[in-house]
């Protein structure tokens, strides 16, 4: 069974891949068929490729992000994280506030997020 800090250490480095715009970091933080819905009830991301694609679409919706941890919640293996995302593009400041629901694996990969936002 995963640690609780195991499971917080994995979604942080899942926040930092954003804020920090690691591509790198972000697919490494996922196992091999991990996915991401976002938003849920969407069509999964699914595999290191998709999860690619994810990334991409909001790096390239923004200039730059400050991705604020607001509340996070572990049980087990799953986390919910409450979160605010500042996105800037130009001029152009856009706020996001929603939650994401991770799944983490025994061995510190996620398996999947979900994003529940407006």
């Amino acid at each position: 069974m995963i640690s609780p800090s195991s499971v917080e250490d994995a979604v942080n480095t899942y926040i930092r891949s954003f804020v920090v715009r690691d591509r790198a970091l972000f697919l490494a933080a996922f196992a091999e068929d991990g996915q991401q819905e976002d938003p849920a009830g969407t069509p999964p991301y699914t595999g290191k490729g998709r999860l690619g694609d994810f990334f991409d679409g909001v790096m390239g919706a923004f200039d730059s992000l400050e991705f604020a941890k607001d509340a996070l919640y572990v049980c087990q293996n799953e986390a919910a994280l409450v979160f605010t995302i500042t996105g800037h593009k130009g001029a152009t400041v856009t706020t996001l506030r929603g939650v994401d629901v991770f799944h983490v694996r025994d061995d510190g990969l996620l398996s999947s997020v979900r994003g529940f936002h407006a």
